[in-house]
């Protein structure tokens, strides 16, 4: 027994007997008695679809022709936008979107929202939850709306496609920022003594770019210059240690 495949005109041998001629270790073989020769795939891809041949050495040559197609799922956000992590702020609404296309039996698929072991639907205990499915032609799409999240609602998500497939996306939830803590932080960026720093540095640049002065007025500007620097880096520093102690 052989198993081949099929890419336009070429056939490529993948296994032969309990032999592998693949050089992709995803493909493997298991035989159970008294005649079953199965042909696995792991971690199946899009570039897996395709035609396949199971022969069977007799005379004539039995051959059975099976066609993979891949279903292709994706977790989309509000704005469309395929996404495998996403950040929401306390309060807000999650909105996802389960998309799975190119399918020939769309209609007879099954979606369904889960994070983690729990699965998402009105009957959810939490409340707001909301889901919608819409199945049509070769596409089938599931809408997934949780409403005033909670950083306890972060996790994986999940949409699953009948016993197919599945696809995540983590979902982090995140607490808002104390106003008191965003304005003490607005008055440090603005600290007088900085302002002032920066102006002087400015002023002193101006003038020696502007003037032609003598060599020892150059080495006082320039000495002067490297000071300044210096301390606006410290109060740059100060600043921000001060500014990330607050927040």
């Amino acid at each position: 027994v052989s198993w081949y495949r099929k890419k336009g005109s070429e056939i490529q041998l993948i296994t032969f007997g309990f032999i592998s001629y693949h050089n992709d270790d995803r493909f493997s073989l298991t035989y159970e008695h008294p005649g079953n020769w199965r042909l696995q795939i792991q971690y199946v891809q899009d570039r897996d679809e395709g035609t396949y041949e199971c022969q069977v050495s007799s005379h004539p040559p039995l051959i059975r022709v099976i066609h993979l197609t891949v279903v292709a799922i994706h977790i989309l956000d509000d704005r469309g936008e395929i996404i495998r992590e996403k950040f929401y702020q306390s309060g807000s609404t999650i909105e996802l979107q389960c998309k799975v296309k190119d399918v020939p039996t769309a209609t007879s698929l099954n979606l369904s929202w889960h994070r983690g072991l729990q699965t998402l639907n009105y009957d959810a205990t939490r409340g707001g939850v909301s889901v919608k499915t819409e199945l049509r032609g070769t596409i089938a799409r599931s809408w997934l709306r949780v409403s005033d999240v909670r950083p306890k609602d972060s996790g994986t998500y999940f949409c699953n496609v009948t016993s197919l497939t599945a696809a995540g996306v983590q979902i982090h939830v995140v607490p808002d920022e104390h106003p008191a803590a965003i304005q003490r932080g607005g008055r440090f960026l603005c600290s007088p003594i900085l302002l002032l720093s920066v102006t002087l540095f400015s002023i002193i640049n101006f003038r020696l770019q502007k003037h032609q002065p003598s060599p020892c007025l150059i080495s006082v500007f320039i000495n002067t210059r490297i000071w300044l620097y210096l301390f606006t880096l410290i109060v740059l520093s100060a600043i921000l240690k001060l500014e990330t102690n607050v927040r």
